[in-house]
């Protein structure tokens, strides 16, 4: 609804015509709060289901999904909208797909954490550092110093890539990682 409709309706109902005052119209934290709820642990559980030598699966089914009900909610609340006018007949369809996935979870959905607890006998990363003999406090830093590279680093990379361009940062950052694999499993 977000991409098809809302828009026009700030325009029409609200005269936002400026770009960054529709796109500051709709409520984005409070999506982007949903989105990092529910599609991330969507995520989790498909990787639990599928075991972490399947992640990519996982992803992919994941990402198929979301997109295509993206898709399928755009068409048909501009479907409606263009038919019955932008209010209220699209918001039905909203309504319903939440009365869908909010009865899809409370009966259908289950709890996947015996799958994750299955999965995570000795297979990741810190029980293999505590395997080698790491303390709890290492196996953090350890933890921790991936992340906070990573940000660091975006404050260059970022800029860098406006001007230089994506690719050869993505390549460099494809070797690096095969190169630390490597070295994690020697």
């Amino acid at each position: 609804m977000e991409r098809a409709i809302l828009p026009m309706i700030a325009e029409d109902e609200f005269a936002l015509t400026a770009r960054s005052a529709v796109l500051s119209f709709i409520a984005n934290s409070l999506l982007s709060v949903s989105q990092g709820l529910s599609w991330s642990a969507t995520v989790i559980m498909k990787i639990d289901l599928v075991g972490n030598k399947r992640r990519g699966l996982a992803m992919g089914l994941n990402e198929f999904a979301g997109y295509i009900a993206v898709a399928a909610s755009s068409f048909a609340t501009g479907f409606v909208a263009a038919h019955y006018g932008l209010r209220p007949e699209p918001f039905y369809v909203g309504v319903a797909f939440v009365a869908l996935g909010l009865f899809l979870s409370v009966f259908l959905v289950r709890e996947t954490r015996e799958h994750a607890a299955y999965e995570s006998t000795g297979k990741e990363i810190p029980l293999v550092f505590a395997a080698a003999g790491m303390s709890i406090g290492e196996i953090g830093i350890l933890a921790a110093v991936c992340p906070a590279i990573w940000g660091i680093l975006q404050l260059a990379t970022g800029p860098l890539s406006d001007k230089l361009g994506r690719k050869p940062f993505i390549v460099a950052g494809m070797w690096v990682q095969a190169a630390a694999i490597g070295l994690v499993g020697v």
